[in-house]
């Protein structure tokens, strides 16, 4: 319980970062990798159900709990993929990466 209140002020904080740099007409998720790519990190990874804009529905892990869920989840639909996947070629271009 505490530590999804936690998380839930994590993003309402990287929500206010992101908005004051400019990238308030997207997502949350787009947001997110947009900002990751503007970063001067060496290697940024995107988590596929960070492009697609999933929620809890592509949990992977559960941190302390063994279930048969774990690490089991697998991208399903292929019709929207490649779409969302080529909007990740307009965040490289923009990023300069």
């Amino acid at each position: 319980m505490i530590m999804r209140h936690v998380m839930k002020i994590i993003i309402h904080m990287i929500q206010i970062s992101v908005k004051n740099q400019g990238y308030s007409s997207r997502s949350f998720n787009e947001m997110l990798c947009q900002y990751a790519l503007d970063t001067d990190a060496d290697t940024v990874i995107l988590p596929i159900w960070d492009i697609c804009g999933f929620k809890e529905e592509a949990r992977i892990n559960t941190p302390g709990t063994v279930s048969n869920k774990n690490w089991t989840w697998k991208l399903k639909d292929f019709k929207t993929f490649p779409d969302k996947l080529m909007s990740t070629k307009e965040w490289i271009k923009k990023s300069n990466r």
